[in-house]
Order: structure tokens, then sequence, then C-alpha cells
């Protein structure tokens, strides 16, 4: 018994072979180390912070870390870290307008546009910055947070976005920028991804966050009196109806049969 081996279709139009694909080397994820708080604080302190004024042909500010950088309003600053554009670009940017602060905020990716909806609905952020500072450690590497917040009850919020597939590699980098909050002062968050749902329901209400669309709160009459108080008593109330413009009644005809027609008068053709 012979077997015949199955000729390349490549080859058997007389071609040359097909070429063999490479094999893609995976991306090492490997954990980082978990540091404790101290060894986090070794390896962190004492750090320098640089940012950008929100001001034009500004030249980059740089102050110690200490409790001195929650009076600098970190929260109101320009990009640091300018993003770059580039061909078969993967993750998304663009403006969010953020109705807290009245403004538009920069996102790098649509994990922070995300992020962004989710703070907008259910935090109470009068002010933010996106990319605001970059933070030199002590053990000489650097790091961008994502997102800085201001509160109205005064908290300082720094916040880092991350998928949650990388969240494991980053676990030192997080380490130390909490490290460095304590010390100066800031409250620190790390987010990923939202629950599918969650996140249908964010997009769909961001449609209708406009200040134009907020229901009133109290009409006022023509003389400038809230309805309110007008209705705050039973001769109030009367004399506010009587001031109402009274509706016309409905015609029940249309104007223009109102009137019977008037029959054209004959002209006899000549």
């Amino acid at each position: 018994m012979t077997l015949t081996t199955p000729l390349n279709p490549a080859l058997a139009f007389g071609s040359r072979a097909l070429p063999r694909p490479r094999a893609s080397k995976p991306r090492s994820r490997t954990p980082q180390r978990t540091l404790t708080s101290a060894d986090a604080a070794a390896l962190a302190l004492p750090a320098t912070v640089t940012w950008m004024p929100n001001v034009e042909r500004a030249r980059p500010k740089t102050a110690a870390a200490n409790s001195d950088l929650l009076n600098r309003e970190l929260y109101d600053v320009a990009l640091f870290r300018q993003p770059h554009r580039y061909p078969r670009q993967k993750n998304i940017q663009g403006l969010y307008f953020f109705t807290g602060a009245r403004k538009h905020v920069w996102h790098e990716s649509q994990l922070e546009a995300q992020v962004m909806r989710w703070l907008d609905m259910s935090e109470d952020v009068i002010a933010l910055s996106a990319q605001p500072v970059r933070i030199d450690f002590a053990d000489g590497t650097s790091h961008t947070p994502d997102i800085l917040t201001l509160h109205s009850d005064h908290r300082q919020v720094l916040r880092d976005v991350k998928p949650s597939k990388y969240i494991p590699k980053f676990q030192e980098q997080f380490a130390k920028t909490r490290a460095f909050c304590e010390h100066v002062g800031f409250h620190y968050e790390v987010h990923h991804e939202l629950p599918r749902q969650v996140d249908v329901n964010l997009s769909w209400i961001a449609g209708f966050k406009h200040h134009g669309y907020r229901p009133p709160t109290g009409r006022r009459s023509p003389n400038g009196r809230r309805a309110a108080s007008a209705a705050s008593s039973p001769r109030r109330r009367s004399a506010a109806r009587s001031r109402r413009p009274r509706p016309r009644p409905r015609r029940s005809v249309p104007p223009h049969l109102e009137r019977p027609l008037q029959p054209r008068p004959h002209r006899p053709h000549l």
C-alpha cells in the first residue's frame, strides 16, 4: 500500500511556495511585585512634580512633593503629555463635555471617556484636568496620571485608568503613586472597564446631560413673582387665576368656511 503526499496547491501550478506566517511573540504580562506601604514610600519619596500652567506661552513649573501642591490648583492646568497620533491607531482620542466643570476635557482613549461619563453622573465633580502632572519618583522612574478631579467637598482625587488585563502589570507603579498621594494629601483611585449594561445606560443618558434638558425649578408669573407664592393662599390663587390669559375657544369650522362663498359673476365668452 502506497501513501501519496498531498501536493501544495501553490506548487501544483508552478508558482512559488507560500510564505510561512511568522509566529508572533506573546507580550510579557508578568505582574510586578507587590510592595508594602513602607517599601513604596522608600521608592517614591522624595518626589518632584512638573505641570504646565493653563495660560498662553507658559513654561513648565516644578515643585517638591508636599502639602503645598493642594493650593496649586492642579485641577485647572493644561495637558502635560501631548498625545500622539499615528496610522492604525487603536485607541480613539477626543473631547468629552463634562457637565460639572462645564468644559471639554481631553481623553486619550474610549476607556477614559467611559470613566469620565461615570464621574459626570455619579460623582459631584466641579473641576478636573486630564494628564495633569508628571511625577518623578526617587528611584528615577516617572509617571503621568490620567485624571485629577476636584469635588464639592474640596477633595482632590488623582486617578489612573487602565484596562483590567494590564492592572497586574502596574502594581508597583500604583503603589508608588499611592504613597505619593498619601504624602501630599491627594486621594487615589484606579479605574478599569465598567459593566456592559452600565456603560450602555451612561452613554444613553449622556445625550441628555445638557442644561437645556434640566426641568424648571419654578415658573415665574408676568409680574415677577413665582407661581408657588401665588398658590400659597386662596385669595392669591384666585387673583393669579384671574390674571391668566383665557384660552380662545376652539372653532369647529375652519375660518375660511365660516362665511358662505359668494358665487362668481357669469362672464359670457365673446
